[in-house]
């Protein structure tokens, strides 16, 4: 009804449709309590940065060079940028990786097609980036936005799919459908992990 509130996660039918669309593309089965829609997928990336983040631990692993906005998110989240350089030809470095990272970090950030080198990670730099976030007991930001951007024959790797206990998974129907001024995102991730993404959804918008 109008004069009530919307469900905090979003409507059950566009929902079930981002679910539906998730195990069309990929084989990706989610439960309707493990997706969240957000007002765009910037507000996904903030409460799922701070999903991830506890007292001791607010450090963000980003791969440089970044999307300008993520800096902004993170400080929106209350958390601390932890830079790690892309090697030559925009290779993901999986020893800067583990230099970025300490006792503070609590998720690192994948942006997979890259914005802003359009860079497509390879299966075995997915594989490292979820062996890093493995080896450092932390979780993973998986901003796939860009999911759709990928020449004829290829499909997108999905972090999810290596790591999915561990993954929140970000896209847009602004970027899916080419219409920007549609601000739509959605948060995909475990169950438990998806309440603490819709908690600070609720504290964000409400």
């Amino acid at each position: 009804a109008l004069n009530q509130y919307a469900p905090i996660n979003g409507l059950a039918e566009l929902r079930d449709a981002i679910r539906g669309f998730y195990e069309r593309s990929y084989g990706s089965h989610y439960d309707d309590d493990e997706v969240v829609v957000t007002t765009s997928g910037q507000e996904a990336l903030v409460a799922s940065l701070k999903a991830c983040f506890t007292e001791a631990r607010r450090g963000v692993v980003v791969m440089e060079p970044f999307y300008p906005f993520l800096a902004p998110a993170i400080a929106a989240a209350g958390g601390v940028m932890q830079p790690a350089r892309l090697g030559p030809n925009f290779v993901l470095d999986e020893a800067a990786l583990d230099a970025a990272a300490d006792a503070t970090t609590a998720c690192a950030v994948l942006n997979t097609p890259h914005n802003p080198t359009g860079r497509v990670f390879s299966e075995s730099e997915i594989d490292a980036f979820a062996s890093f976030c493995e080896r450092q007991n932390i979780y993973a930001v998986a901003d796939e936005v860009y999911e759709h951007a990928v020449f004829p024959g290829r499909t997108h790797i999905r972090l999810a799919d290596r790591l999915r206990e561990r993954t929140i998974s970000l896209s847009s129907a602004g970027k899916l459908f080419s219409l920007t001024g549609w601000r739509v995102g959605w948060a995909l991730a475990p169950r438990e992990l998806a309440l603490k993404v819709s908690n600070a959804h609720t504290a964000l918008t409400y």
